[in-house]
């Protein structure tokens, strides 16, 4: 009903707008710029004629376009938070185009001595960018994100109001907004999708951009009819540097610093040079690049527990299931080197004032090179002898040493040539993109070697740190441990979409009002592939086979050196108060010399290879078609914005029905068509104070494997896969109000309510098979796919408080505060858990950031924290299955000082509070799953810029 009600508004309005926009051409234009007394353009910046409902706002280059003005002289007025406002007065001739060019100065005189040099013009960038959008959009500006001590786009966005993230290895990865699935936030550079390298998702990895390349980043949480509609918790716009005056535009920075985990080094080192050039500043260039480089680690256990799969733990009584592990992970990660690099270039060419042509080209890569060391402890291998209800002892258990080397190079390249135009009284913008996203895993090895018939004795009294001792076999001894297995996995996921799009917007009269017709059209064309190829190595071929001359082989024929002679690691969660032992394992460097020498002599398991390789084969393409129209209205202070968007989507999928026998290619074909009507009104109350409204809808396609047709029955796994071609896209219905105001010294505070309907959402759903059921093999017992849920509820609300406090006395004058908390709550109903009434997987109920910072002079400081609520991350096949992730809260530090105009000295602190990741099953047991530290990192290094 309600979706029904804003299309009504929509296309009633509508009707009225083109007759008007069709009778009244336009007979005047202003076409101008803003820029403060250093040149500087100064973007969202507020223009409007004094008495007239015309209004325009700058962008990124500073200028802006007042378009349909009556012949006369007007009064132009050019408004700027943190600036003085200006006025000029302008002879506007009929069918003419005249310049126009504002220069604001600092409004507050003592802001400029309190506060570090670049620091206010960041702020306010992204302020006025805010104040004046017509949907609800937090910004954060090249300027800031610089004084910030994060290194990737997503570690960045994570310090925006109702904004969380997923971290790997302790650094940001995945965007959440609003307390919704990170796969239901879209991104974007420079307005254009970007592809992602995931192999099975449509969420894109952030970590894999680094800051250093982006001129502000844009987060979204209501959508206007020209916006992609796939964006049910918001959308991420990541716009990439232009050059915007003809001084150079000049910024360098080196630095480097240690992880304390792994006394490994830290390297960072960026730059970006451009600037205007030729007769009247006609062409434009700016390049950029960025390198980070990091030796990083982490330590972890993973517990399973009895009850996840009842009745497996033999002699342990149903009631004391929940209290007695399975199975015990203990994982050291020594190695963890990443590096990150990207560059980034735009040339424009200016034709006229009103007509301009730009490329923009960034690429990004991220390299991973792990080495995990795996302590295996399987409980349930053996029986057990229980003694209380979580101590005891076990015969005949297991115990594996598993090693594993991961290279992945993640890669991200994005073109885009776009113009824009005069046409029939309006303006002509379009765009053709491509983006291209690849994964390579060119080898993964994982070698693994297993003792039998181990004794146990256990104590997990204490579930966040259980213990045990062994009391038959060997932990220590590498001789006892025989050779297990080496699989091998290649991986190759490429994603590539083309796109087009064009917007006409023609400006109108309607009585006292004005306001502008908009109009437009996309194509964006997808294809995706995943090849994997595994191949599971079970025996060694070769007798007497010897490495870096030892002749001396295990059983199966592996040589006894390449276990490490090195003593084995400690593994210390966070400081806890116990520290597990673990070793021998597979020195690194032997294990990649075994395999680089010695690989075609083990002998190939064709089933398990065959199975792993078939069912993560997959492609799918992907097209959509778009169209829209829509109109704003502009009636005094109020701004109304009703629309309605179209969008079409073709998808055809290939996969593979894999058994334990044979494996089958399977296709299949989906086809969606949705309507999404909007409405969007923005009043102001004062200059400085907006009362947002926003009635929308929006949508989440399936993720592409997904709708593939493959099933994958494991030889001798109880859990079979599969997809499920049926899915239908989640759709959304949004209402948000929100209340701001600007202060005047650079700051602003806000607060509103949100609330989303969300109708078929995508949640993976494992059941059990019916007993006696073989249609999925003797062994399988459960089902997992992915499905559709019947409703979800989202509510909230956010709100933000960043303000320098210049008002102080004195030195405390400095000072300033930069605050935000979201509160969200759901509910979804599980159909196949009996309609089970639950939180929505993936949603957080809090979330919030603390800051203080300190600008005087040259003097720049600033402690920021950011805090993530538990939350059910995925929906298990009982209560006690569900997966948890628990509360994080991190605490991060900057400071630099300015030596001269033009050098500065900085550090940059991370997680100094040690912060874990956490996950526990069971909503009220919270029996632990994974509990992963990373202790803190930093750099200092030094910044030059013009």
């Amino acid at each position: 009903m309600r979706a029904r009600v804003v299309g009504a508004l929509a296309v009633s309005s509508l009707l009225l707008s083109p007759p008007a926009a069709v009778a009244q051409q336009a007979p005047g234009v202003i076409v101008g710029s803003v820029r403060d007394a250093s040149g500087r353009a100064l973007a969202g910046a507020s223009l409007e004629v004094t008495g007239t409902a015309y209004r325009a706002v700058s962008d990124r280059q500073g200028e802006f376009r007042l378009a349909n003005l009556p012949a006369g002289t007007v009064l132009v007025r050019a408004r700027y938070i943190g600036y003085q406002p200006v006025s000029a007065s302008v002879t506007v001739a009929a069918g003419a185009t005249v310049p126009l060019a504002f220069v604001l100065r600092e409004s507050v005189k003592e802001l400029a001595e309190i506060t570090a040099e670049g620091q206010v013009l960041g702020q306010a960038q992204a302020l006025n960018v805010q104040k004046t959008a017509d949907n609800l959009v937090n910004v954060v500006d090249a300027e800031l994100v610089g004084r910030l001590p994060d290194q990737n786009v997503a570690e960045a966005l994570a310090r925006v109001p109702g904004v969380a993230i997923t971290r790997d290895q302790g650094e940001g990865r995945f965007v959440l907004i609003r307390g919704t699935p990170a796969n239901l936030t879209g991104v974007s550079i420079n307005g254009d999708r970007v592809a992602t390298p995931e192999q099975n998702q449509r969420q894109v990895p952030l970590d894999v951009i680094p800051v250093g390349q982006v001129a502000a980043l844009q987060v979204s949480k209501t959508l206007t009819p020209d916006m992609d509609a796939d964006a049910i918790g918001g959308s991420v716009n990541l716009v990439t540097r232009t050059a915007i005056s003809s001084k150079w535009q000049f910024d360098a920075a080196a630095a480097g610093g240690r992880n304390d985990l792994t006394s490994e080094p830290i390297w960072n080192v960026t730059g970006n040079a451009g600037r205007r050039f030729g007769a009247n500043d006609r062409f434009g260039l700016i390049v950029g690049g960025t390198y980070y480089e990091t030796g990083r680690g982490s330590q972890n256990i993973e517990p399973n527990w009895c009850f996840q799969n009842p009745g497996s733990c033999r002699g342990v009584a149903a009631a004391d299931e929940l209290n007695t592990l399975a199975e015990l992970d203990i994982r050291d990660y020594p190695q963890v080197n990443r590096s990150r690099y990207g560059f980034n270039g735009t040339f424009d060419v200016r034709f006229s004032p009103e007509s301009e042509v730009e490329f923009r080209a960034a690429y990004s890569r991220f390299s991973d090179d792990e080495v995990r060391q795996r302590n295996r402890v399987r409980f349930d291998n053996g029986t057990f002898t229980p003694t209380g209800p979580a101590t005891g002892t076990v015969a005949g258990g297991r115990l594996e040493r598993q090693t594993r080397l991961r290279r992945v190079n993640q890669d991200l390249l994005n073109l885009q040539l776009a113009g824009r135009h005069p046409l029939a009284g309006g303006q002509l913008d379009w765009a053709a993109g491509y983006s291209e996203a690849k994964e390579d895993r060119p080898g993964v090895s994982t070698i693994t070697w297993r003792q039998n018939g181990i004794g146990f004795g256990y104590d997990f009294s204490n579930p966040e740190l259980p213990s045990y001792t062994v009391t038959a076999g060997s932990e220590t001894d590498a001789s006892l441990f025989p050779y297990n297995s080496l699989v091998r996995e290649q991986r190759f996921v490429r994603d590539g979409a083309y796109s087009t799009r064009a917007n006409l917007t023609i400006p109108f009269r309607l009585g006292d009002g004005v306001g502008a017709f908009k109009v437009g059209v996309l194509g964006r064309f997808r294809n995706r592939e995943s090849i994997q190829v595994n191949r599971t190595l079970a025996g060694f071929a070769s007798n007497g086979a010897t490495l870096a001359g030892v002749a001396t082989p295990l059983p199966n024929n592996i040589p006894l050196n390449i276990f490490s002679v090195a003593p084995p690691r400690d593994i210390v969660l966070g400081g806890a108060a116990r520290t597990y032992t673990t070793g021998p394992f597979a020195d690194a460097a032997r294990m990649q010399e075994l395999v680089d020498s010695y690989l075609n002599r083990f002998a190939v398991n064709a089933q398990a290879s065959r199975l792993s390789s078939d069912a993560n084969t997959w492609t799918a393409g992907e097209d959509v078609y778009a169209a829209y129209v829509m109109t704003t209205l502009d009636f005094g202070k109020l701004r109304i914005i009703p629309g309605v968007r179209y969008e079409g989507t073709r998808v055809a999928t290939l996969g593979n029905r894999v058994t334990a026998t044979a494996s089958t290619p399977t296709t299949g074909a989906v086809n969606f068509d949705n309507f999404f009507p909007s409405l969007t009104a923005r009043y102001q109350l004062s200059e400085g104070t907006n009362l947002r409204f926003a009635a929308t809808t929006s949508l989440f396609r399936p993720n592409f494997y997904d709708l593939v047709p493959y099933i994958n029955i494991p030889a001798g796994q109880p859990g079979v896969t599969l997809g499920n071609p049926a899915l239908r896209p989640a759709r959304a219905q949004n209402l948000d109000l929100l209340a701001e105001h600007y202060f005047t010294n650079v700051g602003v505070i806000s607060g509103g309510f949100f609330y989303k309907r969300i109708d078929d959402f995508i949640f993976p759903a494992t059941v059990p098979l019916a007993a006696g059921n073989t249609e999925f093999g003797p062994d399988a017992r459960f089902l997992t796919t992915p499905t559709n849920g019947d409703r979800a509820e989202v509510y909230g609300f956010e709100a933000a408080w960043q303000q320098s406090l210049s008002f102080l006395p004195g030195f405390l004058s400095g000072l300033g505060v930069n605050a935000n908390y979201t509160y969200a709550q759901s509910s979804a109903t599980i159909p196949l858990r009996n309609n089970l009434q639950t939180t929505l997987p993936g949603q957080f109920r809090h979330s919030g950031n603390v800051g203080v910072f300190f600008d005087r002079g040259p003097v720049s400081l600033r402690v920021g924290g950011n805090f993530v609520g538990r939350y059910l991350d995925t929906v298990g096949i009982d209560a006690q299955n569900d997966r948890y992730y628990e509360s994080r809260f991190q605490l991060d530090a900057a400071g630099s000082l300015r030596l001269t105009r033009q050098v500065t000295i900085f550090g940059e602190f991370l997680n100094l509070t040690n912060q874990p990741l956490r996950y526990t099953f069971g909503e009220t047991t919270a029996r632990l799953n994974q509990n992963e530290f990373y202790s803190f990192w930093g750099l200092v290094g030094a910044r030059v810029g013009l």
